[in-house]
């Protein structure tokens, strides 16, 4: 695994295991309360967003290594300690250790030196929160860019002289009258589990203790050239410190966090299916991108599917044949892992074959979430709420809604469909994409169907739901009809006879009235395309004055050449209006092992949705015939 160095301030209050002297000290105890990690924001040099650790998934072990430096040889062992994880990483434990770096941390300590702490982690999983997105982790709230570290591994916990987090702080005292090799010392992995004292409240050693015994002799000059040394230090990293915030933080230099082999797994089988592009846009210059390309190289099936049949117990042959099919997936589905895995890969070639089918339905269209299945009943535009003048008694006039009213209830549509064994046998990777993206395209189509079907139902040009003109030759699209419709459009009024008020923003035309729409608003000059009678002249502007006036939409639902429909924004006012069950706007896939009878994977993809017409002044239909 990835080592992740973080590193936080250390406050040595005062260590009192060494003596001070001419004479022989002896050594005692050590021990020390450390606040590791504030749960705030850290960075590391494999990534250029800010880091948070999320503690609610860091592994703790039982007992922690406490060393010199992150150096794992014997001569910078210290000792060891435990771990308590809440909103922050508290560590408790001793000095055990009798080396020259033991006693110089004590020693410095002693002298008031501020050590730093450096708590090393392995990465297992972590994730992006997007720019301006939050994420609520420990007990805190962020908001990205930022990288998480989800789910990490505690190593060890080293005393350092240079550290990030300045919201931690370390005490250290010691207990007189122990031998180093005493009973306790033996035993010192047994920590105190009251609270941990802050600096406030930490009461200071009035001096160095006052029992003797055999111990080793210090050299003091030297210790107090140490001392020196290291407050020089101190204030170079203070300054360094002041140079880094002014940057935005310190830089934490560590190696990049180890790849998820699921999330590698799903990637690969993304590329396998096509949708490279969404990978690297969705991982940019990590090591995902490269992992996941080399991976999609070898991957198959059988691969995903033994690997996760391991997981769940079997011992097998990595080959799936007739015989073993069944044990295999059996054991697959016995885990979550291979259901987090097709989840994750159906879901993304499920949308990739929704979004291939058009989607300019919710341009003309008021979304709204639905609660359950049961028909809602919303209110359309109406008369009676035009305000009065309030008069001297202060009382309102009450505003009489009129019954027209519209009804929205959201139906479920849906289809299953499997992975056959042969799919399994012939190691079919394809199976996992063709399966899902026709899934979503079906239900793309269905739900085109439906919105389409009503919005046409009743909207031809002999009903009258929607507004519009008679009927006639002058109304095909081009210049001079786009000028009337808008001119009607601007006409209508409400239902007490007031302006509409409401500026018309859509042309809605059929797919083969599309390039007449593009030509009638792209011009900038108007050219005669023939003269009428010779016996008078008439100046016209040659600015095109539709040139970007609307925003032109067109629909291959549409199936009428002949008609046409100016519509408003439907900000302003929809003309049709969609429910989606929960706010799901797109289709739901799920997956399991295939029942008793038939050996394979089953899926089945459902899509919860409702439409109904909305303001029937939102549009005006212009048709020839």
């Amino acid at each position: 695994m990835t080592n992740l160095s973080l590193r936080s301030a250390v406050q040595f209050l005062r260590a009192d295991a060494y003596g001070e002297g001419e004479g022989l000290t002896t050594p005692r105890i050590p021990r020390f309360s450390m606040l590791g990690y504030s749960g705030g924001i850290i960075r590391q040099a494999w990534s250029r967003e800010p880091i948070v650790i999320d503690l609610a998934g860091m592994t703790v072990p039982a007992v922690i290594p406490i060393v010199f430096g992150h150096d794992y040889s014997l001569e910078s062992v210290l000792g060891q300690g435990t771990g308590t994880v809440g909103g922050q990483l508290v560590i408790e434990g001793a000095i055990l250790a009798q080396c020259e770096a033991a006693m110089q941390v004590v020693q410095l300590g002693d002298r008031g030196y501020q050590w730093q702490a450096s708590v090393g982690a392995d990465v297992n999983e972590e994730y992006l929160v997007a720019d301006g997105d939050t994420a609520q982790i420990n007990g805190q709230t962020f908001t990205g860019p930022l990288r998480v570290v989800k789910r990490s591994t505690l190593r060890e916990c080293s005393f350092v002289t240079l550290g990030a987090d300045a919201a931690t702080a370390v005490t250290i005292t010691a207990k007189a009258g122990e031998s180093p090799m005493s009973d306790e010392t033996k035993a010192a992995d047994a920590m105190p589990t009251g609270p941990v004292q802050s600096e406030e409240h930490t009461a200071m050693p009035s001096g160095p203790s006052d029992v003797a015994s055999a111990a080793p002799k210090f050299d003091m000059v030297a210790i107090r050239a140490e001392v020196v040394a290291d407050v020089t230090r101190e204030v170079k990293a203070t300054l360094l410190k002041d140079l880094r915030d002014v940057r935005g933080g310190p830089a934490i230099h560590a190696s990049k966090p180890a790849l998820d082999e699921d999330q590698v797994t799903i990637a690969a089988m993304q590329v396998v299916g096509g949708l490279g592009k969404q990978v690297e846009a969705r991982y940019g210059d990590s090591p995902m991108v490269e992992a996941a390309h080399m991976r999609s190289r070898s991957i198959g099936l059988q691969e995903v599917l033994v690997n996760a049949a391991r997981k769940g117990g079997y011992d097998g042959v990595h080959k799936v044949t007739a015989g073993n099919i069944g044990v295999i997936l059996r054991a697959a589905f016995a885990t979550h892992n291979i259901s987090n895995i097709l989840a994750a890969t159906y879901n993304k070639y499920l949308l990739n074959g929704f979004e291939a089918v058009e989607s300019v339905w919710d341009q003309i269209s008021l979304v709204r979430p639905l609660n359950d299945l049961k028909a809602i009943t919303g209110v359309r535009l109406d008369g009676g709420f035009v305000f009065d003048e309030v008069g001297g008694d202060g009382k309102l006039k009450s505003a009489d809604a009129a019954d027209a009213t519209r009804t929205l209830q959201a139906k479920t549509y849906g289809r299953i469909s499997s992975i056959t064994r042969a799919d399994v046998i012939n190691d079919d990777l394809g199976a996992l994409t063709a399966v899902p993206r026709r899934l979503g395209r079906g239900a793309a189509l269905k739900f085109n169907s439906v919105f389409w079907t009503e919005f046409q139902v009743g909207a031809t040009v002999n009903a009258s739901y929607y507004q519009g003109a008679t009927a006639g030759a002058g109304n095909a699209l081009a210049i001079g009809s786009v000028e009337t419709a808008y001119g009607a459009y601007r006409s209508l009024t409400d239902p007490d006879g007031n302006p509409l008020g409401v500026t018309p923003k859509i042309l809605l035309v059929p797919v083969g009235l599309r390039i007449t729409a593009d030509k009638i608003q792209t011009g900038n000059t108007l050219l005669a395309s023939s003269l009428g009678s010779t016996s008078g002249k008439v100046l016209e502007p040659q600015a095109n004055v539709l040139a970007g006036k609307f925003n032109i939409v067109d629909s291959a639902y549409l199936t009428s050449s002949s008609t046409w429909w100016m519509c408003a924004d439907p900000a302003d006012l929809p003309t049709m209006e969609v429910g989606f069950l929960n706010g799901q706007r797109t289709p739901i896939v799920e997956q399991a092992e295939a029942s008793f009878d038939t050996l394979g994977i089953e899926v089945r993809g459902y899509f919860d949705f409702g439409v109904s017409k909305a303001e029937s002044r939102a549009c005006y239909r212009m048709a020839t015939a």
